[in-house]
């Protein structure tokens, strides 16, 4: 194996060359992506259409996250290798990466034209329908997958299962409630609720199913769900649902200091500054050492949120 460096090889100009050629090299510079870009870089200026160095540079930019450059480099490469499977995927990757979704559904029909098993793209062709508004279609292909093709990555049966109940609500499908519901019953805590973006929020958000499912099921599971609950319709831009179940929460439990802060939170959101004063004063009346909660005080009392 060699015992080169990336900047040795650089500085041999010519024997930038042999960089492309050399998988062991190749596996040395994987901790050095930007220098093994520049090397790549400098074998096509003496040889363009070298198969291995444009294929090479390609996934490496896609490590780096500069998708941009990476789908250029994968397009050059699919001139030279049209049939590579893996490299139209990463084509597809970055394409998604970049939100090019119309050009990203056609590279995911190639790849399964290419190879019809492919453990992941059904997955993601799935998902490219959804995030095109094509919802039918994108009932049906969630429906035509199996089991194992549904497990696109950690967490993505249950993706896939509230995409297309959000598919079918879109849709005005009465079944989309039941599907909402499956979905929340399986650990609708695994979407991390609160955070903004996220599917369940902009779902809570859009569909009257979702809401009345993730009520049904809040109701089901009070002790341990109201909190999530309010997080969730916070995220959803949902003020009134979420006040309602901070108010529960606080009912629930009104000798616990973290429960008031809570509800403090969800006032400062909505931008009700003295009832959020007010239950932030409660919080460290019950817990005068919260450090959270003077923090945050002292940030809504200066007209932050």
């Amino acid at each position: 194996m060699s015992t080169k460096t990336a900047a040795q090889w650089l500085e041999e100009g010519m024997a930038a060359l042999e960089l492309s050629r050399s998988a062991d090299t190749l596996s040395e510079l994987r901790g050095d992506r930007e220098t093994a870009v520049a090397a790549f870089t400098q074998a096509l200026s003496l040889e363009p259409d070298l198969r291995s160095a444009l294929i090479q540079r390609a996934f490496t930019l896609a490590d780096l996250e500069e998708h941009e450059n990476a789908l250029d480099a994968f397009v050059a490469a699919l001139k030279v290798a049209p049939t590579n499977v893996a490299l139209t995927y990463g084509a597809v990757e970055s394409m998604v990466a970049l939100k090019k979704y119309a050009p990203a559904l056609e590279a995911c029909d190639a790849v399964l034209k290419l190879q019809p098993d492919h453990p992941t793209a059904p997955f993601l062709r799935a998902r490219l329908l959804f995030w095109l508004e094509r919802d039918a279609e994108s009932v049906t292909a969630w429906d035509a997958m199996s089991p194992a093709q549904q497990e696109g990555g950690p967490g993505a049966s249950k993706a896939a299962r509230l995409m297309r109940a959000c598919s079918l609500a879109r849709l005005g499908r009465p079944e989309a409630t039941a599907a909402f519901r499956e979905v929340f019953e399986a650990g609708v805590d695994h979407f991390s609720v609160g955070t903004w973006g996220n599917p369940v929020p902009e779902a809570l958000r859009q569909f009257a199913p979702a809401r009345e499912a993730f009520q049904a099921y809040v109701s089901a599971n009070r002790a341990t769900r109201l909190a999530m609950a309010a997080d969730a319709w916070l995220a959803a831009r949902r003020p009134v649902e979420a006040l309602e179940t901070a108010l529960l929460l606080v009912e629930a439990n009104p000798s616990n200091s973290r429960r008031w802060f809570h509800l403090a939170e969800v006032h400062a959101a909505a931008g009700r500054t003295a009832e959020a004063l007010s239950a932030y004063d409660q919080s460290l009346a019950l817990e005068p050492g919260f450090l959270g909660a003077q923090a945050r005080r002292k940030v809504v009392a200066g007209g932050g949120r």
